[in-house]
């Protein structure tokens, strides 16, 4: 099989997910060939030796066991949350000789995305090292497929660099073959080129649209286009663009009530959507449950700082002043993140225009949105017994710990830059 617009599985070790029918949900097998009549994988499976049809989408690839000490201690290097030296990290890989073995490969990716997505956003002094170890990958591995996953991950450590230009070359370069990842790229695209580039990303917008009604994409990249796709199409609706917003509203809606996933996942999403539908009450109650949800966890700043952006905007536009105002003075605390700044000027600006007249709305916001919540300490897991028993950072409140050890150890681990940010 040589299509690259789906995820190369051909001949690997497999894990079933997502199926309406549970009975074959979760089961292992491997993938002996592609049926390209009804585009389905044919999988033989590990529990009985039969032959099953899987769409891509419920299909992921999951190696199999370590088969010796070295294997398995680069397995559990995967699962640990201890703060790594990513140089030490990736030796260990090459000792085994990560870029001839597919397994290996995989989990060395894997492992730069998980210490990318704890370590290096804690602390940037990181992101050089993971930058030249994804490079290295590019460089060395005879999977094509690995290679345009590394090219993912790279553009997403990249994007926090601002190196635009560099992104951009490097979606360009994996949109041809793209192994079930045109989602993904679509994600990536519109948060750095969508002015420059509009029509090329609308194109692989609706290609991806494609994908996900055909269920031939990964699930990663279904994910990646729910939370992508909402933004892309306010920004349609501003700029007046001949994309029809309400069509695709319906789409985006119908596929996020008809994914599995955790109650209150894509409540953001949902609240975008309710603004392009001109519901602006329904819109704020979302945006009120992903609050909740998010912080029953470690929460994430920039994701909390996206609610208060779209609760002022439903404010202003039910004419509810005061709420307005309200919910801009908690924005004001996430001014350092990108745009945010912009946000606040443009919000001040229409405040200052409403007249202080008695709003219909019934949505108010929350005295005390969050609930129990996880310790900020990257290697700690504990969560609250009850709400308010994490003592926050005093300086700029947005991380809570469970104890004083918890807290210089965050700080010494990147909190100080970060804290020191915010507080100016």
């Amino acid at each position: 099989m040589e299509r690259k617009d789906i995820p190369n599985l051909s001949g690997k070790h497999v894990r079933t997910m997502g199926l309406t029918a549970t009975e074959w949900n979760g089961q292992g097998g491997w993938v002996v060939g592609w049926n390209e009549e009804r585009e389905r994988f044919v999988v033989k499976m590990n529990r009985d030796a039969s032959v099953k049809l899987f769409k891509p989408f419920n299909l992921k690839y999951a190696p199999l066991p370590p088969e010796n000490e070295k294997e398995e201690k680069l397995t559990k290097l995967l699962l640990t949350n201890k703060f790594v030296d990513v140089e030490h990290g990736v030796d260990l890989f090459d000792q085994q000789g990560a870029s001839e073995k597919y397994m290996l490969t995989w989990l060395k990716i894997v492992w730069l995305k998980k210490v990318w997505n704890g370590q290096a956003q804690q602390d940037k002094r990181y992101i050089p090292k993971i930058q030249a170890a994804f490079e290295n990958i590019i460089e060395t591995s005879q999977f094509e497929d690995l290679v345009v996953f590394s090219k993912i991950q790279l553009a997403c450590v990249l994007s926090w660099t601002e190196n635009i230009e560099q992104v951009t070359d490097l979606c360009l370069s994996c949109v041809g073959a793209h192994y079930g990842h045109l989602p993904e790229l679509f994600s990536l695209m519109y948060h750095q080129t969508m002015k420059e580039n509009f029509e090329f990303v609308k194109d692989i917008y609706f290609q991806s649209k494609r994908m996900i009604e055909n269920k031939t994409c990964t699930n990663r990249g279904l994910i990646h286009f729910i939370e992508a796709s909402a933004d892309f199409l306010v920004f349609c609706k501003d700029q007046n663009f001949s994309v029809n917003t309400t069509q695709e509203c319906i789409f985006l809606r119908k596929t996020i009530e008809s994914y599995d996933s955790s109650v209150g996942d894509y409540s953001l999403t949902m609240g975008r959507i309710c603004i392009l539908e001109n519901n602006y009450e329904e819109a704020i109650r979302n945006v009120q449950i992903y609050q909740e949800c998010t912080s029953s966890g470690k929460g994430n700043v920039d994701m909390i700082s996206q609610c208060y952006v779209i609760k002022v905007e439903c404010y202003i536009e039910l004419g509810n002043k005061p709420m307005a105002k309200k919910v801009l003075h908690k924005l004001k605390r996430f001014r350092k993140l990108p745009r945010v700044d912009e946000y606040i000027v443009a919000f001040e600006n229409k405040i200052k225009k409403m007249s202080i007249s008695n709003s219909t709305t019934q949505v108010e916001e929350n005295a005390r949105v969050r609930t129990k919540t996880q310790c900020s300490s990257y290697e700690c897991k504990q969560v609250e017994t009850h709400i308010g028993a994490f003592k926050h950072c005093g300086r700029c409140r947005l991380k809570y710990y469970c104890s004083i050890k918890c807290q210089k150890k965050h700080w010494k681990n990147g909190h100080k830059e970060e804290c020191q940010e915010f507080e100016n």
